[in-house]
């Protein structure tokens, strides 16, 4: 049986997400951009730190109340 839908199971999926990338990648989230050289300087990692990115906005989004509001 799947999980019903819900703020804390789609924080929670979403928070798996970001997780999943920043493991696979190794993103530092306070360290923005700067981190993308050496071995994250592939278009590949550009495109997966705008993924991860997005996932943690989504999270505090909807979090703080305010994703219909962007």
């Amino acid at each position: 049986m799947s999980e019903r839908f819900s703020k804390p199971n789609m924080i929670a999926a979403l928070e798996r997400r970001a997780e999943a990338l920043q493991k696979k990648h190794g993103f530092n989230p306070s360290n923005g951009t700067a981190q993308l050289t050496g071995p994250l300087a592939t278009q590949e990692a550009a495109v997966a730190y705008g993924d991860f990115r997005l996932t943690l906005d989504l999270i505090q989004w909807i979090e703080d109340g305010s994703f219909f509001r962007h």
